[in-house]
């Protein structure tokens, strides 16, 4: 009658010494995102994270710092610390991205696509995607609830907007467009009902499983003044190797008594040292 206790794989999370995060703060049109990135650096730095200037770096500098070039968007805003995690030296990289990014959908795009941990926060904008600016505006979002071909089938449930589906009318599923790795990737999505972006994350990427996707999700609406410290939550259990029954459970301590769902998690075959 017990719950089984399960872990993220974070033997596949830390086996090449590097963590690679991306970290997207999504738009508020009261500005509660502004507040909310302002905590986030703030957290950043406090935990020792330093930028990383990728942009105006050599390929040789960016070597010297024990990371491959090729992986780093160049375009990108990154924060990286050397943390010491199970015994291990551990380079935790965060790809940083909030309204004022260059071009943040296509940022985020690249992280969802490749990163190992994929950190959300932001408005979910009905079950339609993360959003990085006004909702009357299709060029910030990374959409995943509408417009795939299981949308039009039936075998997906749409976001549950009228407005946010004609908004979104003649935009293509970014979703399907992306190629995910290959690899394990741990996510997190935190915003009101991100628990309406599972269908989609389980039903369109053909390479992806309970054994190589795990998601963390909200069944409930959310307060934007706790977007930062669910944000910091993920990633301190992370780096703390905390179990999912955990992180989930801070979660719901964070948010006043709001259900989480972990979904996944059961394929993984880590198991605490």
């Amino acid at each position: 009658g017990s719950q089984a206790v399960l872990y993220p794989d974070y033997d596949k999370l830390f086996a090449d010494g590097v963590l690679d995060v991306t970290l997207g703060i999504g738009f508020d049109e009261d500005g509660s995102d502004l507040t909310e990135r302002k905590k986030v650096q703030d957290g950043l730095a406090s935990r020792g994270f330093q930028a990383l200037p990728v942009a105006t770096m050599s390929d040789a500098d960016i070597r010297a710092k024990g990371l491959d070039p090729a992986k780093l968007d160049r375009q990108a805003t990154y924060y990286l610390k050397t943390q010491n995690v199970g015994g291990k030296d551990v380079k935790v990289l965060i790809k940083y991205i909030d309204r004022d990014s260059p071009d943040p959908k296509a940022r985020f795009a690249k992280g969802i696509a490749g990163s190992e941990l994929v950190m959300y926060g932001g408005h979910a904008r009905y079950g339609a995607g993360p959003d990085f600016d006004t909702m009357d505006s299709a060029a910030g979002n990374f959409v995943l609830g509408v417009n795939a071909q299981g949308h039009k089938n039936g075998t997906l449930t749409p976001a549950y907007s009228d407005h946010i589906r004609e908004v979104l009318k003649d935009s293509p599923n970014d979703l399907e467009n992306t190629q995910l790795t290959n690899d394990y990737q741990l996510m997190l999505f935190s915003g009101c009902s991100t628990i309406n972006y599972l269908d989609e994350l389980r039903g369109i990427p053909k390479n992806k499983t309970e054994s190589n996707l795990d998601v963390v999700v909200s069944n409930q609406p959310l307060y934007w003044n706790h977007m930062s410290d669910n944000l910091f939550c993920m990633l301190d259990g992370v780096l703390s190797r905390e179990s999912k029954n955990d992180l989930q459970s801070n979660l719901v301590q964070i948010n006043e008594g709001v259900p989480f769902t972990a979904d996944g998690f059961g394929g993984n075959t880590y198991q605490p040292h």
